[in-house]
């Protein structure tokens, strides 16, 4: 199969390690596909025609804006969408609800999964204080997860924060409550019929929510309860937000054992997740394969 991987500009990195992108083209060619890398242009023209006149059976989109503002994102699916080309992973709509924090907090809320406070603070206004707990983070509304985030304490600092997004950004900010305890995350894969992959927590400990190439460990030392509402709640937040083929659920434990969905992420970085999925021996090559197959499956059902 003629398969693209679309990406924008892949750099090369430090130590001589290939890039994701770069290793998803080498195992779909270790597979038997024709497979090609496609870099999105700063000229967005160029790349609409070369998509455009692409013969491509598959798109596998990988394109993950440099710049923290994850409506980029969605406007690419958006994008192939407008095309008819058939690509791999969530539409255009399920990667923008997942990219506005005020729409998924909310949806994460309304499917009865337990999520971290949170109110808006638009433009020229500032944060209240009353009724809130500190710690808390504060970021743009439309963050991606480049966007390196830390907590506050104090309702100064917040501000500052909050007019730092403002002015930087030019749209609302987004104040959250910040939840102590352990970043755990889920890997689905699947559409009507989904594998749920083992609990999985960072080797780093804090860099659960940075969408690089991180190393994993089973979180086998999970109460049997958290583990069933983890594996429930990732079921159930995948259907709510329409995310398509794969995706990762971050959840943070407190040390009494409460749970609460920090995060989904329709876009993870999948060198890490086939980490995770050879735990359950699905090696990274079939793991592409069966990315492709959901895809392919879809536009001919489609």
């Amino acid at each position: 199969m003629r398969i693209s991987v679309l990406a924008f500009s892949v750099k090369p990195l430090k130590g001589g390690s290939i890039s994701t992108p770069r290793r998803v083209v080498e195992a779909l060619r270790e597979s038997g596909h024709d497979a090609s890398l496609l870099c999105i242009e700063p000229n967005m023209m160029g790349s609409v025609a070369a998509l455009a006149e692409s013969k491509t059976e598959l798109i596998f989109n990988l394109a993950r804006s440099a710049v923290p503002d994850g409506r980029i994102d969605a406007s690419i699916a958006g994008l192939l969408e407008m095309l008819e080309l058939p690509f791999t992973g969530s539409a255009a709509q399920g990667i923008l609800m997942c990219r506005d924090r005020l729409v998924v907090t909310e949806m994460l809320r309304a499917s009865g999964a337990p999520a971290p406070r949170f109110f808006e603070v638009s433009i020229g206004s500032r944060i209240d204080p009353a009724n809130f707990k500190f710690p808390v983070i504060v970021r743009p509304r439309f963050a991606n997860l480049k966007y390196q985030e830390t907590a506050v304490t104090r309702i100064k600092h917040a501000n500052e924060r909050a007019i730092e997004v403002h002015r930087r950004f030019q749209q609302a900010a987004m104040c959250e409550e910040s939840i102590e305890g352990r970043d755990i995350c889920v890997y689905l894969l699947g559409n009507e019929r989904m594998v749920i992959f083992p609990a999985a927590e960072p080797v780093t400990v804090g860099a659960a929510r940075n969408n690089g190439n991180n190393r994993w460990m089973q979180a086998t030392d999970l109460s049997s309860k958290a583990r069933s509402r983890i594996g429930a709640h990732a079921r159930t937040i995948k259907q709510r937000l329409e995310l398509r083929d794969y995706c990762r659920i971050d959840f943070r434990v407190t040390p009494e054992d409460r749970l609460f969905v920090i995060d989904a992420e329709p876009q993870p970085d999948l060198i890490s997740f086939a980490e995770v999925s050879s735990w359950s021996g699905v090696s990274f090559p079939k793991l592409l394969e069966q990315i492709c197959r959901l895809a392919v499956g879809r536009s001919k059902n489609g």
